[in-house]
């Protein structure tokens, strides 16, 4: 921040930051030529359009962009570290389910086998029961 004639460094949020610079920034694109092309930089004597232009520059150029690159770097890979966890997640939740389905499936086809174990064993009984003879029957 420009303070008399130095700039005093300050702490700031990420959010602050932004609004800060875009603030200056807006401010210092009303800065005239003539008035940029003039030597006296002294804080303390130049316009606040010349002072948020020389703000901008000096943090844009030596300290705000390297920020913003680390920012958007450790943005980038918690991004990258979410879509690893998702990828997982769903890896282990299709294993749950086809370990479910095939469970539910090996319930099924034990009851089948033997329900068609008990019906085969009635049809035969009836089969041979319709087809003896009536002496056969009676005995």
């Amino acid at each position: 921040l420009p303070l008399g004639n130095t700039w005093v460094k300050e702490k700031f949020t990420y959010f602050s930051l932004v609004t800060d610079f875009t603030r200056r920034a807006a401010s210092s694109s009303q800065a005239t030529l003539s008035e940029i092309a003039d030597s006296n930089w002294q804080l303390a004597d130049v316009s606040n359009n010349k002072r948020n232009f020389a703000f901008v520059q000096q943090n844009a150029l030596q300290s705000l962009i390297s920020m913003f690159e680390g920012i958007v770097s450790k943005y980038g890979l918690q991004v990258a570290e979410f879509g690893d966890m998702a990828k997982q997640l769903v890896s282990f939740i299709c294993i749950v389910l086809a370990m479910n389905v095939f469970y539910v499936s090996g319930i099924i086809i034990r009851g089948l086998i033997d329900n068609i174990q008990t019906i085969q064993y009635k049809l035969v009984c009836c089969s041979v029961a319709l087809n003896m003879s009536m002496g056969a029957k009676k005995a």
